[in-house]
């Protein structure tokens, strides 16, 4: 049996931009500074 496994790469501002945004207007973040401070594997 063959594993397979997924990389996601993840690269530039604008991503983080929205991201911010969207967390912002769903109450779960209120900064943009916080956004460094999340677990980017459990959003996804």
């Amino acid at each position: 049996m063959v594993a397979v496994k997924t990389i996601i790469y993840i690269d530039g501002q604008n991503f983080l931009y929205k991201a911010a945004e969207v967390l912002i207007a769903k109450g779960l973040i209120s900064d943009k500074q916080e956004l460094y401070a999340l677990d980017i594997k459990s959003i996804i």
